[in-house]
């Protein structure tokens, strides 16, 4: 079920009490694939008190069993980077971070720590804000400044486009970050978001 134009995120609703928490992006990914969502009712969310994800959505890390929360239904997405599966909810990011200058970008949220890295990135909007970033290097000063509020696109030297699906290849091996994790180094990344696995989470 996609979002669409001008449609509210979610709703607020009172949190079941028997709703698991989890604490930040990777996390709730991990869940996803862990068993532990096997059998359970698919109308109780995932309390998701930080991250990347639960920033996009507008959370402050408030939500709890039992209290009221916004209730969003979310996409969610996989990574096969050098031929291994890993789920994620908010980010790939390939490109070392300390050279913003060359980054491939999957986002499924907008947010990547302070930086509102993807700003039209919506999680439950069925796609994914794919960025492929080349900068010059008199240009990655003005563009990390802007950052922080997402002015850095339009730019031409930032390439933007939506898709569930997108591959990339790197000639040397490449940091590979997924939802926080620690970097993996690979030459090739793969991502899919899959509309029909979606998730309810609690911000």
């Amino acid at each position: 079920m996609g979002i669409e134009r001008f449609q509210d995120w979610g709703k607020r609703d009172l949190v079941p009490a028997e709703a698991p928490v989890v604490t930040d992006d990777a996390a709730l990914a991990d869940l996803l694939v862990s068993g532990a969502l096997e059998g359970a009712d698919d109308s109780v969310p995932v309390v998701l008190t930080g991250g990347d994800l639960c920033r996009s959505l507008g959370g402050r890390g408030e939500a709890r069993p039992g209290g009221e929360a916004s209730i969003v239904e979310i996409d969610t997405g996989r990574a096969l980077v050098d031929g291994r599966i890993y789920p994620f909810v908010a980010h790939v990011i390939a490109g070392a971070m300390r050279r913003p200058g060359t980054w491939w970008v999957a986002a499924n949220a907008a947010y990547k720590g302070r930086w509102n890295l993807a700003p039209a990135a919506h999680p439950g909007d069925n796609l994914l804000d794919l960025m492929s970033v080349d900068l010059r290097i008199n240009e990655i000063p003005a563009s990390w400044r802007r950052l922080f509020s997402g002015m850095h696109v339009p730019h031409p030297g930032i390439y933007i486009e939506r898709s569930q699906t997108a591959s990339r290849s790197f000639s040397v091996p490449t940091p590979i970050r997924i939802d926080g994790r620690a970097p993996i180094s690979a030459r090739e990344v793969m991502v899919r978001l899959d509309p029909e696995n979606t998730i309810l989470v609690a911000v």
